[in-house]
């Protein structure tokens, strides 16, 4: 257990026996306290003062020794947000979408509510932080989407759910209120026409490119992209464990495939790389960091308005429009409804127009002379004739001389 001068800017001490020290040229010093609690957690805090920092070390001993937790010893006045959002992090950390999402938001968050008391945090607060979010731009110059803003939303909400339930408050401040995420756009299905693909493809780097074409084949998201592990593939399947709804699923390997996943395996043999990651880059397994290289591979194909997760929805739109089953779709995707299948239950507006095209002639009236329509009339009465309430009455060919 211990105090020490930390540097909050590079998170480097201002004199260390080993290690390097914080060489900011204008630091912001904070006092961290460095403890293990009587569940054998190690806790760190960060404090203005080095007695404040003292006092907080010596509650977290005093705790330690009765056998008590310091945050049911600090409920509801004292506990802060940063407090909650370190909690949070050790406890769901392991989650595929911590990576994927929710560490970029618990930084947002904490940067927004910080060190403001738990019990002070009201549903005008968060709705205030939902609102503003809604205005700020991001590096690219676009508001944020719904389907972000609702993530941040949740995350909030799932976080004050655990706060009452490790008893650092009473109770949550989304209780009893209107909800505040907004309609999401479901709607959007953008996917991509074989052209485009065949362009998108050409401008991948080698490494994007294989992971591109993979996402094509199997409709797998991002996450589970870049957590794909070797012993995950057997036979002519990928047996995912680690999906967003927690359920395992399988996906079928078709020839394609197979042979990108081979090319894949023979390039990390042939260099001597020994990865049970499928996905690397210069020998490290590829994290979720390829949305610049993609989005400037999106770019000089030429293509408008497509995101990473959009090859999901071409993996689906195709899969459908070469005449697979809603339910066989339902099972590769992992979707827990049938309902979010269904969306994908289209054609393109260009598939729908050739596909129409087989009807053009139905009506063309083919050009007669008279005599034949008469003649064709004739016929048509003739077989009337031989028309009876079970069929045609056979013609009967007489034997006799």
């Amino acid at each position: 257990m211990a105090v020490r001068k930390l540097c909050v800017k590079c998170k480097k001490p201002e004199e260390s026996k080993r290690g390097s020290v914080c060489q900011c040229e204008k630091p912001e010093w904070r006092y961290q306290m460095d403890v293990v609690d009587y569940s054998g957690k190690r806790v760190r805090e960060n404090f203005k003062t080095k007695k404040a920092a003292r006092a907080e070390e010596s509650a977290y001993i005093k705790a330690k020794a009765e056998g008590k937790s310091i945050l049911n010893k600090k409920k509801g006045l004292e506990i802060t947000f940063n407090e909650l959002a370190e909690e949070y992090e050790a406890e769901f950390k392991h989650q595929p979408s911590y990576l994927s999402y929710k560490k970029r938001i618990l930084e947002r968050v904490k940067d927004a509510f910080g060190e403001k008391k738990l019990s002070q945090i009201t549903y005008l607060d968060l709705e205030r932080y939902r609102n503003k979010r809604r205005e700020t731009e991001t590096r690219r110059g676009m508001k944020p989407t719904a389907s972000t803003l609702n993530k941040e939303v949740g995350v909030l909400t799932h976080m004050f759910n655990k706060a009452v339930q490790w008893d650092m408050i009473d109770r949550s401040p989304f209780d009893g209120k209107e909800s505040l995420r907004d309609k999401e756009n479901n709607g959007r299905l953008r996917y991509l026409s074989k052209a485009e693909i065949s362009r998108l493809l050409a401008k991948c780097p080698k490494h994007l490119q294989e992971i591109v074409e993979v996402a094509l084949h199997t409709g797998m998201r991002r996450g589970e992209l870049f957590n794909l592990k070797w012993r995950d593939i057997a036979g002519r399947f990928i047996y995912l464990t680690e999906t967003k709804n927690d359920e395992p699923r399988q996906i079928p390997i078709n020839k394609k495939l197979a042979e990108i996943l081979k090319r894949i395996k023979l390039r990390q043999w042939r260099v001597g790389l020994q990865s049970e990651h499928v996905f690397t880059y210069r020998g490290n397994n590829i994290s979720d960091t390829v949305k610049t290289a993609f989005g400037a591979a999106v770019k000089r194909a030429g293509i408008l308005d497509f995101r990473f997760h959009d090859l999901r929805h071409t993996f689906a739109s195709h899969y459908i429009m070469r005449g697979g089953s809603i339910g066989a779709l339902q099972k590769i995707l992992g979707h827990k409804s049938v309902n979010m299948t269904m969306r994908y239950a289209h054609l393109s507006n260009e598939f729908a127009r050739n596909e129409i095209e087989r009807l053009a002639d139905l009506t063309d009236v083919t050009q007669m002379s008279p005599g034949q329509v008469d003649r064709d009339a004739r016929s048509a009465k003739s077989l009337k004739s031989l028309e009876r309430e079970t069929g045609f009455e056979p013609v009967t060919l007489s034997l006799e001389g």
